[in-house]
């Protein structure tokens, strides 16, 4: 049995900047939002789940570009959430405190790292989905006023030649933490 169950971005954004769907599907499939919709007062299944069973499938090129998959388990995931936080609460980060997400959802420490972090924390968590998109990052950095905001260099360096912020016209002060992921081949 085959079955596609699609969504979007837009799908997960504020209603006011919600568009229509331009993918067509194929008789039988479903849209995320309307799967959830219909079965949103069905009793949850009956489930067990280990802390070695696995609670992500991440695909990756690594290093190599050759496409791999990485399956983690929830042990996995609470190890990355932990070692997160206990980097944050070195930067004296509350739970009241916003982290930004600047990297994508669908790369290893954006998912992990960043989300697991912000999630066992119980901080709230500012997702920009286009961080090389520096005005939405500038304008949510305004917003929310962040305390961490883990990013790459290339981003940062992006960020420090943005023209609101040579102006001095971001307020980067509540930044307590700004942890970067160095690239294998940058030291």
């Amino acid at each position: 049995m085959r079955l596609v169950i699609a969504t979007s971005l837009e799908d997960y954004m504020l209603p006011e900047a919600k568009k229509p769907h331009t993918m067509q599907l194929e008789k039988g499939d479903m849209w995320m939002d309307e799967l959830m919709e219909k079965h949103s007062k069905d009793p949850a299944p009956a489930v067990t789940l280990g802390v070695d069973d696995t609670a992500q499938i991440l695909f990756s090129g690594g290093t190599t570009g050759a496409p791999k998959v990485a399956m983690l388990s929830f042990k996995n995931m609470l190890a990355v959430g932990l070692q997160s936080n206990t980097w944050n609460k070195s930067g004296l980060m509350t739970y009241n405190d916003y982290t930004v997400a600047l990297m994508p959802m669908f790369h290893a420490y954006g998912f992990n790292g960043v989300i697991g972090s912000a999630l066992g924390l119980r901080s709230p968590l500012a997702i920009v989905a286009n961080p090389r998109d520096l005005n939405d990052v500038i304008y949510t950095i305004k917003k929310v006023r962040p305390a961490s905001m883990p990013g790459v260099p290339t981003l940062f360096i992006g960020l420090m030649e943005h023209p609101e912020v040579k102006a001095g016209k971001v307020d980067f002060n509540l930044l307590e933490i700004l942890p970067v992921r160095r690239h294998p081949s940058n030291g």
